[in-house]
């Protein structure tokens, strides 16, 4: 019997999943053009499943040598040397060719980055399919070795028509990698480019459609007979923006832990109970989410599950002479919430200003400012403080 899963990649012979074909499709058009490109998207958003469906379809192909590899084992190791870190790129490289059994792949002898690269050259000039080298977490590569390794897969690509190369390479991450050099990088690692690495274009994974959550669920209904109300389905896709992993979960409580029994039809009230489970757990993934909602469409997501579970949530509200942005109520509680672009501290104080007098036209002591920080430089953590401003008291984040 199948199941929601909400950690790790998906097995389809253990796990309900969406129909992956139409990015599949995408990525196969990138691939046979020889597209080196990158996807960007928040954790538990199925990108290390779309890349093992994406890497089974490129080797039953026929035409392709697909290698899969993760950094995500490099997390810890801040302090690895060159040498390792080259070694232990190029053995994944090896062991992964090897396992889907692309034959006369040279074993790899690597002391440095000069002979991962010599290695990689006569690796794809020897190969009797073109390599394809997807690369999982690239944002957890050390600070001291990923811009070189990015520096030596663009000049691979733009030296292509001379020199054997892969034919195309995929790099995910939460960050764009594109952008990585300004957010790790110090004066002694400039490359003198913007990036080492813009030669890539974005693949932009979307998120499940409505139409993708009723097919996700009638897998659920189909296996065990448990049918999802279209209220559900609607109210679902809603609340999560269509985050995978967020659907995943709300099904997954719904049918074991709400209404376990296969006979009683998941209805618009267990949905509703998940929603309040869900926000009410301490779960690492809700951290993720924050941490990483400077990017487009994450806020709003993080958002709607803390106020829209059970209340409604109001925007552009019109308070004395301005607009409120965002105004939450639940039964009598009202909360305003003023979200801000970084514009330098006059800016900050402006937006605490702002909110005030709202607070004082809604005749309410505390409200809450959202600064989203764009700058390249930004760090990495939110920040959070918390102020009185004529007599009101406001909880700020800058993100």
């Amino acid at each position: 019997m199948r199941e929601f899963n909400i950690t790790g990649k998906i097995i389809p012979a253990n796990h309900y999943f969406v129909d992956l074909t139409p990015q599949l499709e995408k990525l196969m058009a990138l691939a046979d053009k020889g597209a080196y490109f990158v996807i960007n998207r928040p954790r538990q958003f199925g990108k290390t499943t779309i890349l093992d469906f994406f890497a089974r379809q490129l080797q039953a192909s026929g035409n392709y040598a697909p290698a899969l590899i993760s950094f995500e084992s490099f997390t810890q190791r801040a302090d690895i040397t060159e040498a390792e870190f080259y070694l232990k790129v190029a053995k994944q490289i090896f062991e992964e060719l090897t396992l889907v059994g692309i034959e006369r792949v040279l074993a790899p002898v690597v002391n440095n980055r000069d002979d991962f690269f010599d290695w990689a050259r006569e690796t794809c000039k020897n190969l009797p399919r073109k390599l394809v080298l997807l690369i999982d977490e690239i944002d957890a590569v050390p600070e001291t070795v990923v811009i070189g390794f990015l520096a030596g897969l663009r000049e691979m690509y733009l030296q292509r028509d001379r020199k054997p190369a892969p034919h195309s390479v995929g790099l995910v991450g939460v960050h764009d990698i594109k952008n990585l050099k300004a957010r790790i990088r110090d004066e002694s690692q400039a490359l003198g480019s913007a990036s080492p690495f813009n030669i890539a274009v974005d693949y932009d994974l979307p998120p499940f459609s409505r139409e993708n959550i009723r097919q996700y669920f009638s897998q659920h209904t189909a296996e065990t007979g448990q049918a999802f109300a279209d209220e559900v389905i609607s109210r679902v896709h809603h609340v999560t923006n269509g985050h995978p992993w967020l659907v995943s979960v709300l099904a997954k409580t719904s049918v074991e832990t709400i209404a376990p029994d296969r006979q009683q039809k998941i209805l618009p009230e267990h949905a509703e109970a998940a929603i309040q489970k869900l926000i009410s757990s301490r779960n690492p993934n809700f951290e993720s989410l924050f941490r990483n909602a400077r990017q487009p469409g994450i806020f709003p997501i993080v958002l709607d599950l803390l106020v829209n579970g059970k209340g409604w949530t109001f925007k552009e509200v019109q308070s004395g002479e301005g607009r409120i942005d965002v105004m939450c109520c639940y039964k009598n509680q009202k909360e305003v919430v003023e979200l801000k672009l970084w514009y330098g501290e006059r800016g900050y104080e402006k937006g605490l200003e702002q909110l005030a007098g709202y607070l004082e036209s809604e005749s309410l002591n505390r409200g809450y400012l959202v600064v989203f920080d764009r700058r390249d430089n930004a760090q990495k953590e939110y920040a959070f403080s918390e102020h009185e401003v004529h007599g009101k008291k406001i909880q700020a984040w800058v993100i």
